[in-house]
């Protein structure tokens, strides 16, 4: 009897067009108000410092990733908001890609320096970082435009 139940909401779902993974974490987060989320994500910076001090840079890492996903969910309602998200924003994609390049993850690294100089095109330890990704990837010319 439970497995024709399952298999009757498996297809309801097929039919409505809908996946079958719970969004409930994603709704609560586009709940919160974007106060909340800046706050919270200056705490997940914080921690992701903490690792990031005694060498966890796989810990770190993560935590700073939590900040970029959470503020992906962010959508500022003023351009004061925009730029107090990107002031939290940016130094946890820097610390991001920081922590990419001591594990090696090349990809990595030119993944999320590229976002970070989109909100600083000027921001040198993101281009230094990228510069050295690509001298990794035997790419010379692109370190050089660095």
């Amino acid at each position: 009897r439970a497995a024709e139940e399952a298999r009757a909401r498996e297809q309801e779902r097929q039919y409505i067009g809908g996946c079958n993974h719970d969004h409930s974490a994603e709704r609560a987060l586009v709940d919160k108000s974007t106060e909340q989320k800046l706050a919270e994500c200056r705490e997940f910076r914080a921690q992701g410092n903490a690792w990031f001090e005694e060498g966890q840079f796989a810990r770190a890492r993560e935590r700073y990733r939590k900040v970029s996903i959470w503020l992906d969910y962010t959508f500022p309602e003023t351009d004061e908001l925009q730029a107090e998200a990107d002031q939290v924003h940016l130094p946890a994609l820097v610390n991001l890609t920081v922590c990419s390049l001591r594990l090696g993850d090349w990809r990595g690294v030119l993944n999320t320096a590229r976002l970070a100089l989109e909100i600083d095109p000027q921001n040198i330890k993101a281009m230094y970082c990228a510069a050295k990704a690509h001298r990794q990837r035997a790419n010379f010319e692109l370190a050089d435009t660095m």
